[in-house]
């Protein structure tokens, strides 16, 4: 936002907008434009003057806004999407905000300052160069860009927020973004949802819940195949470490506190085999026991349990 200000500050073109001249070249083409389809003579000067001014003042102005929320959701996409797909730059950089599993107002802001310049400062400060608003127009689009931006993070989906209400791209939308299985969908940022409904990266509430669901009944099953485990083997057959789950080769996403692996697995290895381990050798119980046992068994073949439906449900998904 400052960068958008010095901008505007600093240029030194010899554009000016002059109102009395742009009003009078609109009355032009109005009054063109009406005697082309015979309709002149149904206007007066006055009513050509008014619709002169609102053209100027205001539809005028929404357009150029409207070219500058085009500019910057695509900007946006392409770089968020960039920083997500590329090792480098997601473990250097963007991992930084996908710390925030559970986002909160001014962690909107909360990134890198290489990926906070490049994708927010110069973002926003060419679409206000490419939309060619004035510079009232760029007070408007800086700020309400900060504000759209701090309300997709906010966390809640309040009634009476029209920010929730008038756009798809809210807090709902983005929050699925920040959670483990959502973390290659639900790139746009911060107004439309255009490029994920084009590229096959949008990732809807009720698809969101269906996964979450899945991987509930999914866990759950481990778990109950597990205690039954414990009562069949019993404890001698408990090695010294280890934990339920099988280890997985990191991807992309394999930095921060949210780490976001690419696939759909529960949790991060690592916080597997930090609190499944240190737990199990604590807490010898049936559980834990029944974990240990399913490490023993896995040297001789796989004992995950998979519910129906669930890789299906996945590999369905475009990425």
């Amino acid at each position: 936002t400052a960068l958008g200000f010095i901008v505007v500050l600093a240029d030194d073109s010899e554009v000016v907008y002059d109102d009395v001249a742009n009003l009078a070249k609109y009355q032009r083409w109005i009054a063109l434009l009406l005697s082309t389809v015979g309709l002149q003579s149904l206007f007066s000067q006055a009513s050509i003057e008014a619709i002169a001014h609102i053209s100027y003042f205001y539809l005028e102005s929404m357009v150029r806004f409207f070219i500058a929320m085009s500019f910057l959701d695509t900007w946006q996409y392409f770089l968020h999407r960039l920083f997500h797909n590329v090792p480098y730059l997601y473990k250097h950089f963007h991992s930084r905000h996908h710390r925030l599993y559970v986002t909160y107002a001014f962690g909107a802001l909360y990134n890198h300052p290489f990926e906070g310049f490049l994708m927010d400062s110069v973002g926003a400060s060419l679409a206000f160069l490419i939309s060619g608003m004035g510079n009232r127009g760029a007070l408007a689009f800086f700020s309400f860009s900060t504000l759209k931006t701090v309300d997709d993070h906010c966390g809640y989906d309040l009634p009476f927020n029209p920010l929730q209400r008038l756009f798809n791209n809210n807090a709902d939308y983005h929050d699925i973004h920040h959670q483990t299985f959502g973390i290659k969908s639900n790139f746009s940022q911060p107004f439309g949802t255009i490029w994920d409904h084009i590229l096959g990266t949008h990732m809807s509430r009720e698809e969101a819940n269906q996964i979450i669901k899945m991987k509930e009944e999914r866990k759950a099953a481990r778990l109950a195949a597990a205690a039954a485990s414990a009562v069949a083997v019993g404890p001698s057959h408990v090695k010294s470490t280890g934990s339920i789950y099988s280890n997985k080769a990191e991807d992309v996403h394999s930095s921060g506190n949210n780490s976001g692996n690419d696939s759909h697995e529960e949790e991060s290895d690592s916080n597997d085999t930090k609190r499944g381990s240190g737990v199990l050798r604590r807490t010898p119980s049936a559980v834990g026991i029944a974990a240990e046992s399913l490490m023993a068994e896995s040297q001789i073949g796989s004992s995950a349990v998979e519910i129906p439906g669930y890789r299906e449900r996945l590999t369905t998904r475009a990425r």
